[in-house]
């Protein structure tokens, strides 16, 4: 699990404001990324191609996400790829792209809308003979929220002549990131390395809900990521997008008490993803009702 930029919080912060894991600080912490990242493990590191996922979970009727599919192939074909750089994933058929701000911060400075650099990746993985599928180009239009402190980007791409019906995932329903909620991640790992950057899934489920946080609305979850999977799509076993992964956490201080497999447990380490919903009502007006 990538846990970007290590730090280790102050142990003299109060409990309370530990266990209501106000986001802005642990964002601030982590402000100042660098291009390497470090793995760590919170579970089994386990990834899954696309396809082999898709046939598993047909397969084993006591999988959560049994009888979803159709869904969840859908909600993977939106998962895309910014080279070097980290994932995104499409929420409309017109282009609209939700990512982390961080992943497309060196394209984006000041408040400029100047997207051009930026170009996505669609179908960047491994087709049946294990070799990499010819990608689809989808060149950023513009840029329409870049909230740094909350690091949530929403862009416009641009669709190929092609592909004039772009896929997408749609938000979730419910909006409800429970504690021991099973979630899955389609991500681009080792993403400075394009060769080997091709899509995966991981699954885990949520350890705490912080999604009524003043600061930032966000959950904690247990899904393994390394460095690439900043900016992926955090889907509900429906293949309905719940969040966006943007970071992890290696060593937060005292810890944080949530649900693993039911039982209430203090982690310090686990992944931070912001809770979408907010951002759909926040920015209406690009998402629509």
């Amino acid at each position: 699990m990538d846990l970007g930029e290590e730090a280790s919080l102050t142990e003299g912060a109060e409990h309370g404001k530990r266990q209501n894991m106000s986001i802005q600080v642990i964002f601030f912490f982590f402000l100042f990324w660098g291009s390497a990242t470090h793995a760590i493990e919170i579970g089994p590191t386990d990834y899954y191609l696309p396809e082999g996922y898709l046939r598993d979970i047909i397969t084993r009727q006591a999988h959560p996400a049994s009888g979803h599919a159709e869904a969840l192939k859908r909600a993977f074909k939106a998962t895309i790829f910014l080279p070097q750089r980290g994932t995104a994933a499409l929420v409309s058929a017109q282009g609209l792209v939700v990512t982390a701000a961080h992943v497309i911060a060196h394209k984006v400075i000041g408040e400029t809308k100047d997207c051009g650099k930026i170009v996505f990746h669609l179908n960047h993985q491994l087709d049946q003979d294990g070799g990499l599928e010819r990608p689809i180009l989808l060149p950023c239009e513009e840029v329409l929220v870049y909230n740094y402190n909350a690091d949530f980007a929403l862009l416009r791409v641009r669709s190929p002549a092609e592909l004039p019906q772009l896929p997408y995932v749609p938000m979730a329903k419910d909006g409800e990131s429970f504690e021991g909620r099973f979630v899955l991640i389609a991500g681009h790992p080792h993403a400075m390395d394009y060769a080997k950057s091709f899509k995966v899934i991981s699954e885990g489920r949520i350890f705490f809900n912080g999604s009524e946080d003043p600061d930032l609305p966000h959950f904690l979850h247990l899904v393994d990521t390394e460095g690439g999977h900043s900016g992926a799509p955090v889907f509900t076993v429906s293949g309905e997008l719940l969040g966006v992964h943007f970071r992890g956490v290696p060593d937060y201080g005292t810890g944080v008490t949530g649900s693993v497999d039911g039982v209430r447990q203090t982690l310090h380490r686990f992944n931070v993803a912001i809770f979408l919903p907010y951002f759909v009502k926040k920015y209406a007006e690009w998402f629509g009702p």
